[in-house]
Parts: structure tokens; C-alpha cells; sequence
């Protein structure tokens, strides 16, 4: 069993992993994202796995701020049309059947936004918007301080999911929506 020192060592470079990483998402990009979301009428999220529930805490966030969401693949989910905006959330950009969810999106006139991890994968290829979390392996060395990453599978979500809460911070400020707005379409069913 490992020592609670070593643990909290471990602890300390996931943390500061995460942060790197996350300083290091192009602001381009975000705010590429940003300003669809802010334009468009409705949102579509999907993804697979963890990246799926990502998916789903942003349209979740992005619902809080008024805006019309639908979870890919949920009952009520309506036709996809052009205007709309699907953003797909995954690791590898690869994943089989979310890939062919981008296809038809792209059939049907939508803007596909794409959060994953390489541009140049098959949904990349595809996404008219591409917002890369740059992927850490084993023996990379930190930006700022040559602190060693380890090679994590979940580094990616973990940023995915702080990515959220900053996208919807610059939706808030470019739109001027305070928190109380926030407050006023928050889930009131629960």
C-alpha cells in the first residue's frame, strides 16, 4: 500500500497535469465555440462513454443559460437542421458511431463543433469547429516547470469537464448574463 505522502505527491502532479493542460487549449478555439453557441438557435450534444457525460454537463450548462439543448439519442430529441449546432465530445475523435452521428449531422446542413483530443481524426476532419485539449503522454515535460506528467487516461475528461465551466463563464460575460440568470433556468423539477 502506498504511503498518504506519495499519494498526495501523486495528487499534486495529477493537479498540476490538469492545469497544464487546460492552460495550454488554444483561447482561438474556445472562442470560436463560444460565438456559435451564443448564434445559434439550438444546441445538439453527443458523445460516448465519459465523453458523453461531458457532453451532457455542457448542454446542461449551456441550457442554464438559456439556450434550446437536446442530448443526441434522448426521446425527444427533434430533427437536426441547418443553423443548428451539434458539438460532439470525444477523446479520439474516432469513435464509430458518434462519427457517423457527425456524418448526418453534416448531411443535414448542421455546424458541427468537435471537443476532442486531434484535429486531423475522422470527426476532425469533418467538424467545422475543432477545439483541441492538447493530450499528455508519459515523460512530457510540464510548461512551466519541468514537473513529469503521468500517462492518465481520464487527463482528458478532466479537463473536458473544466472546459465546461469556462466556456460558460465567456458565454455569461459576452452576453451579460449574471448568475441570477443562471439561477432562473436551473432545473426546479429536482
Amino acid at each position: 500500500m502506498e504511503s498518504s505522502m506519495r499519494l498526495l505527491d501523486k495528487r499534486r502532479i495529477q493537479a498540476k497535469e490538469v492545469v497544464e493542460i487546460f492552460k495550454s487549449i488554444d483561447q482561438t478555439q474556445i472562442d470560436t465555440l463560444v460565438e456559435s453557441i451564443i448564434n445559434t438557435d439550438r444546441i445538439f450534444v453527443s458523445g460516448w462513454g465519459r465523453a458523453g457525460n461531458v457532453a451532457r454537463i455542457l448542454g446542461m450548462n449551456c441550457s442554464q443559460l438559456g439556450k434550446l439543448v437536446f442530448c443526441v439519442g434522448d426521446n425527444g430529441t427533434p430533427a437536426i437542421q441547418p443553423g443548428n449546432l451539434l458539438i460532439i465530445v470525444s477523446g479520439s475523435g474516432n469513435t464509430k458511431t458518434i462519427s457517423i452521428i457527425c456524418q448526418q449531422a453534416k448531411f443535414h446542413g448542421a455546424t458541427v463543433a468537435l471537443i476532442s483530443g486531434d484535429a486531423n481524426s475522422t470527426m476532425g476532419e469533418m467538424a467545422d469547429i475543432n477545439l483541441v485539449i492538447p493530450r499528455r503522454l508519459s515523460g512530457e515535460e510540464g510548461i512551466d516547470d519541468d514537473v513529469i506528467f503521468e500517462k492518465r487516461p481520464y487527463a482528458f475528461y478532466e479537463v473536458a469537464f473544466m472546459l465546461n465551466d469556462y466556456i460558460s463563464t465567456c458565454i455569461r460575460q459576452k452576453t451579460g448574463q449574471t448568475l441570477e440568470d443562471v439561477k432562473r433556468y436551473h432545473n426546479n423539477l429536482e
